[in-house]
Formats: C-alpha cells, sequence, structure tokens
C-alpha cells in the first residue's frame, strides 16, 4: 500500500472553459488494484498512453549508412498520435513490419498522403507518394527522450547571496560567454538544437548555427534554485518526489523582445499575451522548431535567435487549450500541452525559469 499525496486529476471538459481543482490524500494498493481516499475505497482501471514515434526529417542518405543517419541526426518528427498507437499496437503484436497511409504535415511531401511501411527490425520508414520513394529512420519516443533529457555540465562558481540593497537586476550579471565552436559543450547544444531543426533542405544547407552564448546570472539562478525546493516541497511522499524529474531543459523564442532584457532581469508573467492558449504564462518547448516560430531576429545580421531554458516543469498537468487558465492546480508544478508537434510547458511564476543558452543561427 503506498500512499500517493498525489493530487486528483481536475474535473475537466474540452468543452468548458471552466476547471475545478480538487486534491486528497491517495492510498493505492497496485497488487489489487485497488485505491481508498480516506474511508472510501474505488477499483482502478490502469490506462497507459502509448508512446509517440519519430521519423527524420531528411530522407536517409545510404552512402553513409543507417548508423551514420542517426549520428547524424537530421530533425525527427512526431507522428499523430492516432497513427503511432497503430504502430506501437504491431510492434507489440512482433509484426516485422507495419504498413500505413499518412498525411504529411512538415516535411518534403507538403500536404500530400504518402503509404509508409515501418520495418521494426532495420529502424526504417519508407515512404511513399506514388512518384517517388524515399528511406527515413524512425524511432520512439523513449529513444528521444534518451537523446534530449539530458544535463550539461553545471557552473563551477559557487552561488553567493548578493547583497539585498544592490536594487538593479542587472548587477548580479556575471557571465555571458560565447561558446568555442566545436567544443564538447557547444556539440551537445548544437546537436539538441538539429534534433528538431533540419539542417539541410533541397540538398542544401541552412539552419547554420553561428553562435551560443552561456550564461551566468547569479541572481536569477539563485532565485531559481529557491524555487525548485519549493516545487518539490508541494509532494510530500518522498517517493513520489523521487520519482518526479523536476528540471527540463526546454526551449523559448522571445518574439520581439531583445533575449538580452531576459537575461539581465528573467522572464515577466505580466508581458505574455492575453490570447495565449493556456493563459497568461510563459511558454516553453520540447521542441526547437517549435521555438524557431518564435525567434528573436537580430536587426544588424538577420540572424535568429532562441534561449534554451532551464525550466521547473515538476508534475505537469495535462489539459486541454484553455486561455482563462490563471495559475497551476494544487499538487502540480506546470501546465502541459500538445500544439504542432511539440510538448508545451507553461508556468506562472517569473522565476521557475533561468535562461542557460542562446543559440544564433543563419537560415540559410
Amino acid at each position: 500500500m503506498v500512499p500517493t499525496g498525489v493530487p486528483v486529476p481536475p474535473n475537466t471538459s474540452i468543452f468548458s472553459e471552466t476547471f475545478n481543482f480538487t486534491y486528497e490524500d491517495w492510498t493505492v494498493d497496485f497488487i489489487r488494484k485497488v485505491a481508498s481516499v480516506g474511508q472510501k475505497r474505488i477499483n482502478l482501471q490502469f490506462l497507459a498512453r502509448n508512446p509517440i514515434w519519430y521519423y527524420s526529417q531528411v530522407p536517409n542518405n545510404k552512402k553513409y549508412g543507417i548508423e551514420k543517419e542517426r549520428d547524424t541526426a537530421s530533425a525527427f518528427i512526431p507522428f499523430p498520435i492516432t497513427i503511432s498507437d497503430k504502430i506501437t499496437n504491431a510492434s507489440k503484436s512482433n509484426m516485422p513490419a507495419y504498413k500505413f497511409t499518412y498525411v504529411i504535415d512538415k516535411s518534403f511531401f507538403f500536404g500530400k498522403t504518402v503509404n509508409c511501411i515501418v520495418n521494426f527490425g532495420t529502424r526504417i520508414v519508407r515512404m511513399s507518394d506514388g512518384g517517388r520513394e524515399s528511406e527515413h529512420v524512425f524511432m520512439s519516443e523513449y529513444d528521444m527522450i534518451s537523446k534530449i533529457y539530458w544535463e550539461p555540465k553545471i557552473y563551477n562558481t559557487p552561488i553567493k547571496q548578493k547583497n539585498p540593497s544592490q536594487a538593479k537586476r542587472f548587477d548580479y550579471t556575471d557571465e555571458r560567454k560565447e561558446l568555442d565552436a566545436g567544443s564538447p559543450e557547444w556539440k551537445l547544444i548544437s546537436d539538441y538544437f538539429y534534433l528538431t531543426m533540419p539542417k539541410e533542405k533541397d540538398g542544401k544547407p541552412i539552419n547554420r548555427i553561428t553562435k551560443i552564448l552561456r550564461y551566468q546570472n547569479l541572481f536569477l539562478i539563485d532565485n531559481y534554485e529557491k524555487k525548485l525546493q519549493t516545487a518539490r516541497d508541494v509532494h510530500h511522499n518522498i517517493d513520489f518526489r523521487n520519482s518526479i524529474k523536476y528540471q527540463k531543459l526546454l526551449w523559448h523564442g522571445t518574439g520581439n523582445t531583445n533575449p538580452n532584457i531576459i537575461a539581465d532581469g528573467g522572464w515577466k508573467i505580466n508581458y505574455a499575451g492575453d490570447k495565449n492558449l493556456w493563459g497568461g504564462g510563459t511558454y516553453f518547448a520540447s521542441d526547437a522548431s517549435y521555438s524557431a516560430s518564435y525567434a528573436y531576429e537580430d536587426k544588424n545580421t538577420g540572424n535568429k535567435q532562441i534561449f534554451l531554458a532551464k525550466v521547473i516543469t515538476g508534475l505537469g498537468y495535462h489539459c486541454p487549450e484553455n486561455k482563462n487558465i490563471k495559475d497551476i492546480p494544487k499538487g502540480y508544478n506546470s501546465i502541459v500541452g500538445w500544439r504542432h508537434g511539440s510538448w508545451i510547458y507553461v508556468v506562472y511564476d517569473n522565476f521557475l525559469a533561468c535562461p542557460w543558452y542562446l543559440v544564433e543561427w543563419a537560415e540559410k
């Protein structure tokens, strides 16, 4: 029997803009599949979401071989959830291959219906629109997680409490360093960026990274660390708390706002637009390709810039779009949604995110 201390999912409807949040302490017996809250006992039905499957945007170049393609890792695009379910079911049935049709949304087959055959042995999906055929590397969500949830070497400089009498936030900025191209840290960030951003189009290179900046703003880091401890304190059950990954490295495009403003003072919730899909919070994405559509454009060079930020996501509540959301329901740490092939994370506090890296690239 495990006392969970886990929040009850809010009672929601995709047709309603009203959210009723509740919080209860549950005890769960995983062997008998029985749960109780107070004196009330209910039977559980265990439901699990199937993994999402991804395919490489750039076709596999046979002259390099499959392993070479995996190493160079062109941008990977998710199949829709309905198709991912079918691929998972085929894989669980030990089928060597699975055939289906798919309307391409974000690749070179713009808006066309293609016939697909996935080969589970070679991890290759063959796509054909009747006129041409191509092969792509594909992988499951679990493979993607192993690629995208990594931890860079955090700053060696110890965080020291500054004198509170210092009024201006930018007085606390201690480092803004440009990484050396080709260094291990550069390669780590670059590989993460290109995991969802294409490197080439029609055989020509695009989205060439020109600069990566690393930030160390001790004021923002200090406040972020305090919020991180507060996020953990939300969950009193130690085993449950230890099962949660409270931080993620996520992408953010600043639009017309100069990234230097955020690098100096952090994000401001009051700057968020009124028409945001999950209310007036700060939005981060798992895919660089999503945030790239909100990238800041340098007026001098024309290059694009987006942040890779450390974000306290903790226990995320998955919910449909609702512009009236004001804050996180009790027991959760962030709002999570799915849009245009990317997981979107929303937080409603200025210090739940900290700028870590700024990636600049030239589109052509």
